[in-house]
């Protein structure tokens, strides 16, 4: 029998990622240290049409015509990818649309690579209701 330990550290860790309100693609700080960004500066963006709304993401280490560099800014990184989430019709305008990067072993298996993953945006149906719920809007007052 083999035996291998399943780290609380590593399954703790929560890889994700924000569609800010300017359209950049941010990722946190424990997520760019995971994926390696400083390496892994290019991100290749891949659509299914099944689940159109959630790209795939291919972060890779060299550059080529299709694929959005990783920025540094501070601590954090970020891609340019406003007209990205246009086409996929996000509402990131309104306010940050937050996403988890979520392990996709077909994708990985088709692309052929270990440094893919599916961007999913979380529901946030709940949130928005209970900030309703403690300050609801009355007509008439400002």
């Amino acid at each position: 029998m083999k035996l291998s330990v399943l780290s609380a550290r590593e399954l703790s860790k929560k890889l994700k990622a924000t569609v800010q309100k300017m359209g950049r693609l941010g990722f946190t700080q424990t997520t760019a240290e995971t994926l390696n960004l400083k390496e892994m500066k290019y991100v290749k963006f891949y659509f299914d049409e099944e689940r159109e709304k959630e790209p795939i993401l291919h972060f890779m280490k060299e550059e080529d015509d299709e694929s959005f560099k990783a920025i540094l800014s501070g601590d954090y990184y970020y891609l340019n990818t406003a007209a990205l989430f246009d086409k996929l019709g996000y509402d990131y305008r309104k306010q940050n649309v937050i996403c988890d990067l979520v392990d996709d072993s077909e994708a990985r298996e088709l692309l052929g690579d270990n440094n893919v993953y599916r961007l999913v945006p979380r529901n946030d149906k709940r949130r928005k209701r209970a900030s309703a719920e403690k300050s609801p809007e009355v007509d008439g007052e400002e």
